[in-house]
């Protein structure tokens, strides 16, 4: 639960960082821009970095309790939100709508993410679900990796 907060509370700071950074970013005829919103823009893309990479690596680890197909739903929505990501900007910047709002309008998204995630694991501790051929499996791998130790 910690982790998902900690990826939900990177992904708030990231998108508030780069909506910030693009209402403050230098006039195109700006004779020396200064770049410390550029440096705030490449921060908080980093912060959305690890928050991504932690994020799904959360999710993975979460659905060890789910039945094994259900990584591959997974699998399937992470390569669809790319798609969906893509038209969804590609349609905001067709309206009109500049980036900063973009990324401001984008942060409540986080907390559907986030409550999706508590209703899961409510889900998962009301209905614990372990897949007896994983079980044997690991027990398997780890009489394996005992047997042939130096």
């Amino acid at each position: 639960m910690t982790r998902i907060a900690a990826v939900s509370c990177l992904s708030i700071t990231s998108f508030c960082l780069i909506g910030l950074a693009s209402f403050n970013a230098p006039a195109k005829d700006a004779v020396d821009p200064g770049i410390f919103w550029f440096c705030v823009a490449v921060a908080a893309s980093c912060i959305i970095g690890i928050a991504g990479g932690m994020g799904e690596a959360t999710f993975l680890g979460f659905l060890k309790g789910y039945p094994s197909h259900t990584v591959g739903y997974v699998s399937s929505g992470t390569g669809f939100a790319g798609i969906s990501g893509t038209v969804t900007l590609l349609a905001l910047k067709g309206i009109g709508l500049k980036n900063q709002w973009i990324y401001l309008i984008a942060i409540p998204t986080i907390f559907v993410y986030y409550s999706s995630f508590q209703w899961l694991n409510r889900k998962k501790k009301r209905y614990p679900f372990i897949e007896a051929a994983v079980i044997r499996r690991q027990s398997m791998i780890d009489q394996h990796n005992d047997n042939n130790e130096i």
